[in-house]
């Protein structure tokens, strides 16, 4: 994804928010390996000599998920977020957010039914066609 010119910081946020999302709700944690995968999906964002935008961004995500009340609020986030950037992307780019989201669920070797699911609700949410692996082919 990496280009000349970073997104704007607001995609990278909702990248990060999205990306954290999808590593801390569905088991309530973010792994070790979970974390170094979403950031290096985050620096494939940016150029190689702007890593600091991707470094900005998640620690604003960070700050922004730890700073909801609670749950509810961190979903309405994340489904503002994932709004925003099926308004901001292009169809490949929203194809590729679902293949980091892919890669952080399956980072820690170990992919829950609720980090699925979740991948399939983005994926939705994005306009991206996605088939879940021992379900019939919807076509």
């Amino acid at each position: 994804m990496s280009g000349s010119v970073s997104p704007a910081p607001e995609v990278l946020h909702a990248l990060a928010f999205v990306y954290l999302a999808c590593s801390q709700l569905p088991d309530g944690e973010v792994a070790t390996s979970e974390r170094g995968t979403i950031v290096s999906r985050m620096l494939a964002w940016t150029p190689v000599d702007d890593e600091g935008t991707a470094t900005d961004a998640l620690k604003q995500a960070v700050t922004s998920f730890q700073s909801c009340p609670d749950t509810a609020a961190q979903l309405r986030q994340l489904v503002h977020h994932a709004d925003f950037l099926h308004g901001h992307l292009t169809p490949e780019q929203c194809q590729q957010v679902i293949s980091d989201l892919i890669a952080i669920v399956e980072a820690d070797n170990k992919v829950l039914a609720s980090e699925s699911n979740f991948v399939v609700a983005a994926a939705k949410s994005l306009g991206v066609d996605v088939r879940v692996e021992g379900q019939p082919d919807p076509s």
